[in-house]
């Protein structure tokens, strides 16, 4: 397995509602253009509407994102430089800012993700 770092950024009816990230490990490097999909636990009832380009609004009960990036940096760790690599996926529009914290908390919740402290974040206000 190979760890990897995921970037998403949520927007509610095309503006930034907030960011989550994390890592995630998979046993093969994805590439651009490629699906990474979350679904919930067997009995969770987390449902939102998402914005599919081409065919509009659906409502969804997992999320799946096209890989937009893949980049690669350096940190110093262990008296050398490691290199991790960070997957960032298109961004997720929701309907609702109500879609907007659903989606939050089931990918904070079930798949351990957590929103970016330092990006925008307007699902607390």
């Amino acid at each position: 397995m190979s760890a990897f770092e995921f970037w998403l950024d949520i927007n509610c009816a095309g503006q930034s509602a907030c960011t989550v990230f994390g890592e995630i490990e998979m046993q093969v490097r994805p590439q651009i253009g490629e699906r990474i999909s979350f679904h919930q636990e067997k009995g969770s009832s987390y449902e939102f509407q998402v914005e599919w380009p081409g065919v509009g609004w659906t409502r969804e009960n997992s999320v799946s994102v096209e890989i937009e990036d893949i980049s690669h940096y350096g940190v110093k760790a262990n008296g050398g430089v490691q290199f991790k690599t960070a997957i960032r996926g298109i961004a997720l529009n929701v309907r609702t800012i109500e879609d907007a914290r659903t989606v939050r908390d089931f990918l904070t919740k079930q798949i351990g993700l957590e929103v970016d402290p330092y990006a925008t974040n307007t699902l607390e206000a």
